[in-house]
C-alpha cells in the first residue's frame, strides 16, 4: 500500500472515530446545546453585517458601530449581563501570563527547545545515560529520593 493512500485511509478513519465518538457523547456532553447557541450567535452576526451593508449603501455606517445598532443584535435579554466567574479566568489569565513570559523570554525556552530537537537525534547519549542511571531499587537501599 503507498504511503499517499495509507495516509488518506488514517485520516479517513480518524474522521469516522472522531463523528461517531461525537455521536455517542453527544447527549452526555451538551454538544447539541452548545451548537445551537453557536447558530444563533452566527444569526446575529450576519444580522449585523447585513445592516451594516445597507447603512453603507444609505451614507449611514456610523450607525453599525453605534449603541443602537449594537444593542439590537448583541444586548443581553432584560439588561443581564452575565457574569464570569474567577474559576472560569483564572485559567486564562495563566495562559495569558504564560504566552507573555515565553514571548519576552523566547530565548531561555527556544535554546531548551533547540538542545532537546538535538538530543533526539544523538539517542546513544539517552540511553547510555540511562543505562548508568542507579536503578530506583538501589537508591531506595542507600536511602536515597
Amino acid at each position: 500500500m503507498s504511503d499517499c493512500r495509507r495516509d488518506r485511509l488514517t485520516a479517513a478513519a480518524l474522521g469516522l472515530v472522531s463523528v461517531l465518538w461525537l455521536l455517542a457523547v453527544e447527549g452526555k456532553q451538551g454538544i447539541g446545546r452548545d451548537e445551537a447557541q453557536y447558530f444563533r450567535a452566527g444569526e446575529r452576526y450576519w444580522g449585523w453585517f447585513e445592516s451594516g451593508w445597507q447603512n453603507l449603501r444609505d451614507g449611514h455606517f456610523g450607525r453599525t458601530f453605534s449603541r443602537a445598532g449594537i444593542d439590537a443584535f448583541w444586548a443581553s435579554p432584560a439588561g443581564e449581563v452575565p457574569r464570569v466567574r474567577v474559576t472560569e479566568i483564572a485559567p486564562i489569565m495563566l495562559l495569558l501570563a504564560l504566552c507573555l513570559a515565553l514571548t519576552v523570554q523566547a530565548g531561555p525556552a527556544l535554546r531548551y527547545m533547540e538542545a532537546t530537537a538535538q538530543s533526539l537525534h544523538v539517542p546513544r547519549d539517552y540511553v547510555r545515560n540511562a543505562l548508568s542511571a542507579p536503578r530506583a531499587t538501589e537508591q531506595v537501599e542507600r536511602g536515597g529520593p
